[in-house]
């Protein structure tokens, strides 16, 4: 069998896409298998993950996204990526575009024809569960022994867990920074944030396992950056040469992010049905 594709992708987070709204001729339980082939890199198409469209129960689109693993997995860049096809496509002609899937029903925000806004939601404390306040004084930081120094470190659950240092050390100091906190917290995602202003900030993030999901680590990292006590709760992250305005809404206390999203192809793939 085959079927069409588009590659879509923000900040090198890559997603093949598969509108599957107007025929049905993939079944559900197929996805997996489907989704391990084609995200091979050097024999399918090649991608982080793969996003499949399909009519929803409370909405008009269910978007299911599977990483290369054969994995269903929560992912708010993919979320993104999808939402920006249904609008270019004209499925989605209005400035909020509504979809389900496993995060639930989701709106997305149109900001322009490349930067979507989502609402990743209100953040925790990954260590104790407590909700976290939107003040430098939130007592949130602990001090963690790294490579023979001692930085600040916040535990954030947003999305996903992930830990959090504000830091001035160099891109290539943090890679070996990272490996250790993903061998001491390997369930958390390491989030680096060098600060550059009150509202910029350099952003590095660390691929532990899985899909990253860069959306939701720039929203854990304006959350660490306010309670730090160094920015606003309106911070631009750049990552890779791409921008992530992240915004912590004191009001509702709940975290949105504006994120790129690029075409990268298109294409048909075929697939053997006996495999996968």
């Amino acid at each position: 069998m085959d079927f069409d594709f588009y590659k879509l992708h923000t900040s090198g987070n890559d997603f093949i896409l598969v509108n599957l709204l107007s025929h049905s001729d993939l079944a559900p339980d197929t996805f997996p298998g489907i989704a391990r082939l084609a995200c091979r890199r050097h024999t399918g198409i090649g991608a982080n993950g793969i996003i499949f469209l399909t009519a929803g129960e409370q909405t008009a689109v269910r978007a299911d996204f599977y990483d290369s693993r054969k994995s269903s997995v929560s992912c708010y860049d993919a979320l993104t990526c999808a939402a920006r096809y249904l609008f270019d496509s004209g499925m989605a002609s209005d400035s909020k575009i509504t979809l389900e899937s496993c995060l639930g029903v989701s709106i997305v925000n149109v900001i322009d024809s490349r930067n979507f806004r989502v609402e990743i939601g209100t953040p925790q404390n990954a260590d104790t569960g407590a909700i976290i306040s939107p003040t430098p004084e939130t007592d949130l930081f602990r001090n963690a022994g790294m490579l023979g120094r001692s930085l600040p470190v916040a535990p954030i659950r947003l999305s996903h867990d992930m830990t959090v240092v504000i830091t001035e050390e160099r891109k290539k100091s943090i890679r070996f920074l990272a490996r250790e906190l993903s061998d001491t917290k390997p369930n958390r995602t390491p989030v680096f944030v060098r600060t550059t202003s009150r509202d910029q900030c350099d952003l590095f993030t660390w691929r532990s396992a899985g899909i990253p999901d860069y959306s939701a680590n720039a929203g854990g990292a304006v959350v660490a950056a306010v309670t730090s006590g160094f920015c606003d709760t309106e911070v631009t992250f750049y990552l890779r040469g791409h921008s992530f305005y992240a915004q912590w809404d004191t009001r509702k206390n709940s975290v949105f992010v504006t994120s790129p999203v690029e075409y990268v192809c298109s294409g048909s793939y075929y697939i053997d049905e006996g495999t996968g």
